[in-house]
């Protein structure tokens, strides 16, 4: 993205700023996908725009991880950088107290070069790192904060990319190696809050099971996600469940809904009553699912939820598993930065 706005910023473009960016997203979208099949946004819908532009969502985090150059304890907006092509031509006046000067607006810190066939509208791009991006990246990763004005502390994130590692889980014990005080409760209340939303997401899919076929007598519904309850959620992870500071993690996530909080109370104490019959659960899951979802909820004995469990397949249901806090991202970012290591070894 910044490579993008250099090279608008170097044709010195003064009008339609929007329309010129999309074309050169639609055209990065297009070399991308020459070579990478996952990751590339609007790859799906091409040649169609996104709705929500690369840049765009991007902006924030070129921001946090001080790619942004920041100008008076501020990083420029992404509409303020659109100003600064559409109204200046990219030029501003610099005033001090002798004399005025004209500078090229710069809105990023020296970038690494891109790589030699960037400039050949047509060559396959792809998302990997030469040593210079990697060592780039890091330095600017290993320099970030966590959030919140008095902090000094680096983020989770920075310490593991300072490690130069990769850890396979994010409860695993590399992490909370790598973690500061504060961040090594926490890991460990998100490992068994992890746990618990593994048997809340069990729970909900065996109630739609057994409601389908004891209430509304569908007679093929099956077993599939009860089984997945009682033979692999619940012996897997019950132990870990119960450990869920459940007082704790309403403080972690004060926007909970009063519902929600309310199933995961009712889920521990199912848990702990073993033998008891997973229907007990129906009324609080129905609750909380109706008012999040209201005529689309399934569990509810009113309004449209018959008609909405008539259309779900339980084969085309994901099974349960524990949340996972889209670890899979950052374990893909530390594996890119770390992959001049792991061939050199």
């Amino acid at each position: 993205m910044p490579w993008i706005y250099r090279r608008l910023f170097d044709r010195g473009i003064k009008r339609d700023v929007e329309q010129q960016l999309t074309r050169e997203e639609l055209i990065l979208v297009a070399r991308l996908s020459q070579v990478e099949m996952k990751g590339v946004i609007g790859r799906t819908i091409y040649p169609r725009p996104t709705k929500q532009p690369s840049t765009f969502i991007y902006w924030s985090a070129l921001a946090t991880w001080g790619i942004l150059r920041e100008s008076e304890g501020n990083t420029p907006s992404r509409t303020f950088v659109h100003r600064m092509l559409e109204r200046t031509n990219g030029v501003r006046r610099r005033r001090s107290d002798e004399f005025e000067t004209d500078e090229i607006y710069q809105p990023f810190w020296p970038l690494p070069d891109p790589p030699k066939t960037w400039e050949e509208p047509d060559a396959s791009l792809s998302f990997s790192l030469s040593n210079e991006e990697r060592k780039f990246l890091r330095e600017k990763i290993s320099l970030v904060r966590k959030p919140g004005i008095q902090t000094a502390q680096t983020s989770l994130l920075a310490n593991l990319a300072q490690a130069e590692i990769t850890p396979a889980t994010i409860d695993s014990d590399e992490v909370a190696t790598h973690a500061d005080e504060e961040d090594r409760p926490a890991l460990m209340r998100a490992s068994c809050a992890a746990a618990l939303g593994a048997i809340g997401r069990a729970v909900y899919a065996a109630l739609l099971e057994e409601v389908c076929e004891s209430y509304d007598h569908r007679d093929t519904i099956g077993t599939l996600h009860r089984d997945h309850l009682s033979n692999i959620i619940v012996p897997r992870f019950r132990k870990n469940a119960l450990l869920t500071d459940l007082t704790m993690l309403r403080a972690d996530v004060p926007k909970m809904p009063d519902k929600v909080f309310r199933v995961l109370e009712e889920t521990c104490n199912w848990l702990l009553g073993l033998r008891t019959p997973v229907m007990s659960l129906r009324d609080v899951y129905a609750e909380a699912e109706y008012s999040r979802k209201r005529d689309r909820a399934r569990l509810p004995s009113r309004g449209l939820a018959r008609e909405r469990r008539n259309e779900w397949n339980p084969g085309l249901t994901t099974l349960a598993e524990p949340l996972h806090y889209r670890w899979h991202i950052a374990q893909q970012f530390l594996a890119d930065l770390n992959d001049s290591k792991r061939q050199s070894s």
